[in-house]
């Protein structure tokens, strides 16, 4: 009774949020507002064509750079960063409840530095690690890409055809993935429907373009072994998880914190290459490490969402 009162006396009620205050008085914390003694940061090289053959990397004069600590490429990650699963192989929570549901994921690996090709517009092709950002982002620019162009696909429909190259080697088809679900007894509502229809539909694609870009913060490993990682991200135990096997590391090793995040819109959910590379570059030079990406990066290399392409079929009556 009382449990049943103390709810009566709330709902309906004005509820204030505690989260709001540090927010709208310009005291909230991003990851580009963590100060950390002695921090280096990343500037990427990234590819500017969607499809191609790497020719040329030449990060010799980068490396002569003012400020510059590091350069690596998908060499110095060899064997020591794996590549990882772009999805995971998981039923949907809408359709955990379906009669009948399944998903069928192909290998579909990504490389956190592109190793002789490049597969999209904005793949990380190489890392540059300064004292600063400024001198960071100079060195980059001083770093040689050439890329052998080849035609790009850019619909999915072509990337069906069965003459189509493929995205990735590993996946077949250019298939990512298969999910299949039912709900109810589908071929009797479609076998006792007075009406039927057939339906193609286009989404077009859009650009989250939150206000806070993708960032990631990560320390040194400390004597106990824990790394601490900061991710501008929605999704913080998939991006431990996702350092842990890319970098061969115990999961209880990997503290992932995500702190005030500037919007995400579902941009962040995803593991992205630079939340492997940070903690690696952390790891491999024993000092903290930020990368954070520019709007132009964000709009390049941050997924995209829609863009898709569906075949319906509906069966309905006269209600």
């Amino acid at each position: 009774m009382e449990t049943r009162q103390h709810a009566k006396a709330w709902v309906g009620q004005r509820v204030l949020r505690k989260e709001d205050p540090p927010l709208v008085t310009g005291r909230g914390s991003y990851v580009a507002d963590i100060k950390i003694p002695g921090t280096l940061s990343v500037a990427i090289v990234r590819s500017p064509v969607a499809r191609g053959r790497i020719v040329e990397l030449d990060v010799s004069i980068a490396r002569r750079c003012p400020g510059v600590v590091e350069v690596v490429t998908a060499d110095d990650l060899r064997g020591r960063v794996a590549a990882f699963h772009l999805l995971q192989e998981r039923i949907p929570p809408g359709l955990a409840n379906s009669t009948q549901a399944s998903v069928e994921v192909q290998p579909c690996n990504l490389a956190v530095l592109a190793d002789g090709r490049v597969a999209y517009v904005g793949e990380p092709v190489a890392a540059v690690v300064a004292v600063n950002r400024y001198l960071a982002e100079d060195a980059a620019e001083q770093v040689v890409l050439q890329i052998e162009e080849e035609p790009p696909i850019a619909e999915p429909a072509e990337a069906l055809r069965p003459a189509a190259p493929l995205v990735d080697d590993g996946t077949p088809g250019n298939i990512a993935a298969r999910l299949h679900a039912e709900c109810g007894d589908v071929q009797t509502a479609f076998r006792e429907a007075p009406h039927q229809l057939r339906l193609e539909l286009r989404i077009g694609r859009v650009a989250a373009a939150p206000m806070e870009c993708r960032g990631v913060l990560a320390l040194q490993p400390q004597p106990n072994g824990e790394i601490t990682v900061w991710s501008s991200t929605q999704v913080p135990y998939i991006v431990r998880s996702a350092i842990a096997r890319q970098l061969d590391l115990p999961e209880d090793q990997i503290r992932v914190i995500a702190p005030h995040v500037g919007g995400g819109f579902g941009a962040k959910v995803h593991v992205y290459p630079e939340d492997i590379l940070v903690p690696h570059l952390a790891m491999r030079l024993g000092r903290p490490v930020r990368w954070v990406e520019d709007r132009s990066e964000n709009l390049m290399a941050t997924a995209h969402g829609r863009d898709q392409s569906h075949e319906v079929e509906v069966a309905f009556d006269d209600r």
